[in-house]
């Protein structure tokens, strides 16, 4: 049974190494949700034969815009994901509680 996750932040560090694990599993489809395109190209390279099931989409998890068009491919082409790994790094003060949907 395939299973959809979605890294964000899924280039570099912590994301990419935890795509690579979930990419293990070939019954696993992972998207990561990169905002630089040069991070994707360094991640495409260390990702030496890349899997099948990676993919990467150019997005910023900051911009409504971009994570509503996430959404709606999601939708459309997985139904549903079965995990999120938020990894991307957001600087904020405050905690989560404390922000605005733009925050």
């Amino acid at each position: 049974m395939e299973k959809t996750f979605v890294v964000t932040g899924g280039s570099s560090g912590i994301g990419l190494y935890c795509l690579q694990k979930l990419a293990k599993n070939p019954e696993n489809q992972v998207i990561s949700f990169s905002r630089s395109t040069e991070k994707i190209k360094r991640a495409l390279d260390e990702i030496k034969g890349k899997p099948a099931n990676i993919q990467f989409i150019d997005g910023n998890v900051t911009q409504k815009d971009d994570c509503e068009n996430l959404n709606d491919y999601i939708s459309k082409d997985h139904g549903r994901i079965y995990g999120l790994d938020h990894a991307a790094g957001v600087l904020a003060k405050g905690g989560i509680e404390m922000m605005d949907y733009e925050q």
